[in-house]
């Protein structure tokens, strides 16, 4: 759409089977609005200031799911958080 695209690659089994790492890419627009009232996003944004989330589909063809890669944004969290926080002692 206008507002959202994904991007995947990943693995379609014979038996119909899916298995797809994937990233939804917010539109810039969309993405300033989202960090104004959820500030911590900021810290999923890509060089042209959109929102990235790591997302993964799963299940089959018939039956696809889509869930957030919670462990992909726990690590990028926490990683931002801890530069932040180095940041803060060093002074700058």
């Amino acid at each position: 759409t206008d507002s959202f695209e994904l991007a995947a690659s990943g693995r379609y089994g014979l038996d119909g089977s899916l298995a797809f790492p994937a990233q939804i890419f917010i539109h810039p627009d969309l993405s300033e609005v989202l960090i104004q009232s959820v500030n911590e996003l900021k810290f999923f944004t890509d060089d042209q200031w959109r929102i990235v989330l790591p997302v993964r589909v799963e299940g089959t063809v018939q039956k696809p799911s889509v869930s957030p890669d919670l462990q992909t944004m726990a690590e990028k969290l926490f990683s931002a958080k801890a530069q932040d926080l180095v940041g803060e002692l060093l002074g700058e």
